[in-house]
């Protein structure tokens, strides 16, 4: 027997995806929401999150477009973030205003800029790291595995995580099937499972393309973790390190 929210004609079957979804039961025999953010990975360390202040500050001199060191007399407003005009232009120490240049050590002072014969050029392998955080907000460490990570993580530059979702994707959960984190969400939740849903079909079938297209993040979520949990146990057997008791 399957659990069904029925959307128009469509009924959409959730009886695997039914405790990701909807409800958690406790000992006490309580029932709440199922908080997305608390669902573990089997990596330890999964997620990365940059909680530095002088890396932030970094981001944002770097990428930003409000960025004050990207405008200088020799290329003017021709490029939107300072890496950009870096990447495409030879720039050296005397094209900056002094006040840039001291935005500028900044960058120096986290290895993201090197000054090579008084020309600025960018560390590419910290740049790509900071990219990452600026636009993405977080980082998914068994893709990215390299020494420059590792050693922010050593020095607590950034935070880990060991959750199925990223913070991000928690978010965008939350704010589709409850309001546990936004007041104003579409809260699918509530909506069909108290059969309060819209009698409108078009706003029905626009819901089953949400609710659907969570589901297949799920399945890929979880597919992923048991693929990452599977690599590393090859890697162990081939060592013979894997502990069967």
């Amino acid at each position: 027997m399957y659990d069904e929210i029925k959307i128009g004609n469509n009924p959409i079957l959730v009886s695997f995806f039914w405790p990701l979804f909807f409800i958690r039961f406790h000992n006490e025999r309580k029932f709440c929401y199922m908080r997305y953010e608390e669902i573990g990975s089997f990596q330890k360390c999964k997620y990365i999150y940059c909680i530095d202040k002088s890396l932030i500050e970094a981001q944002y001199l770097l990428f930003s477009d409000q960025s004050h060191i990207t405008y200088t007399s020799k290329t003017k407003s021709k490029y939107d973030f300072f890496a950009k005009m870096i990447t495409a232009e030879e720039m050296r120490k005397t094209d900056f205003y002094e006040y840039q240049w001291l935005e500028i050590e900044k960058l120096i002072a986290v290895d993201a800029v090197k000054l090579n014969e008084d020309i600025v050029r960018l560390n590419k392998p910290v740049v790509s790291l900071l990219a990452e955080f600026y636009y993405q907000e977080v980082i998914c460490y068994q893709y990215q595995k390299n020494e420059v990570l590792d050693t922010w993580i050593k020095r607590n530059l950034v935070q880990m995580g060991a959750t199925l979702f990223s913070r991000n994707e928690s978010s965008y959960i939350n704010y589709m099937f409850n309001q546990a984190e936004y007041s104003n969400g579409r809260d699918l939740r509530n909506r069909y499972i108290h059969d309060s849903c819209p009698q409108d079909e078009d706003i029905q079938k626009q819901d089953y393309f949400e609710i659907f297209k969570i589901m297949v993040l799920m399945v890929i979520k979880i597919n992923e973790d048991f693929c990452l949990r599977d690599q590393q146990q090859r890697m162990l057997q081939k060592y013979e390190l894997v502990d069967d008791r």
